[in-house]
C-alpha cells in the first residue's frame, strides 16, 4: 500500500558514479546515443562498452549488424575515438536481455587485465533500475555500479 506520507519515488534513477567505464545499452536509441557522449567528454580517459543484441525487422537480421556493433558506429562517427568505443553483441533472447547484457558486459571485464571497480550504465527509462541491480549482480561486491536513464 502506499503511505501518502511519503515522497513518491522515481522509477528512473540517476546516479552515476564517475566511472573509468561507461556501458551504453545500444537499444536506447538514436537520441540517447547523442545524450551520452556529454558524458564520455565530461569525464576523463573513459572506455565506452555498447551491448545489444541482433537487430531484427520483421523477424530477419540486418546484415550481421547488432545494437552493440550499430550503437559503436553512431559514437564514432559523432566524434569518439574508435579505440575507445567496444561493442559487446548479446545472444538473441525473448526474456532476460538486460541480465544477458550484464552477463556479457562480465565476461568482456574478467578478460581484460583488471575488471573495473567503477562503472557507470546509460540505460531506457524506467529500466534503469533493473538494468542497475543486473549489472551489480554480475560485477559483485567488488565493483560500484552507477546508472543513468536515457
Amino acid at each position: 500500500m502506499i503511505d501518502p506520507a511519503e515522497p513518491p519515488q522515481d522509477l528512473a534513477v540517476n546516479d552515476l558514479v564517475n566511472a573509468e567505464v561507461l556501458v551504453v545499452e545500444g537499444w536506447v536509441g538514436p537520441d540517447a546515443l547523442r545524450e551520452f557522449l556529454p558524458l564520455v567528454r565530461a569525464g576523463a580517459d573513459r572506455l565506452v562498452v555498447t551491448t545489444g543484441e541482433w537487430v531484427r525487422l520483421r523477424g530477419e537480421r540486418i546484415g550481421e549488424s547488432s545494437y552493440a556493433a550499430l550503437a559503436r558506429q553512431s559514437s564514432i562517427e559523432r566524434g569518439l575515438e574508435a579505440d575507445d568505443v567496444i561493442a559487446v553483441p548479446t545472444p538473441d533472447s525473448a526474456q532476460d536481455r538486460i541480465y544477458l547484457s550484464a552477463v556479457k558486459g562480465g565476461m568482456w571485464a574478467r578478460d581484460q587485465t583488471g575488471p573495473p571497480r567503477k562503472l557507470d550504465v546509460l540505460s531506457g527509462g524506467v529500466h534503469s533500475r533493473r538494468t542497475r541491480l543486473m549489472y551489480q549482480l554480475e560485477f559483485g561486491d567488488n565493483a560500484t555500479v552507477g546508472i543513468r536513464p536515457a
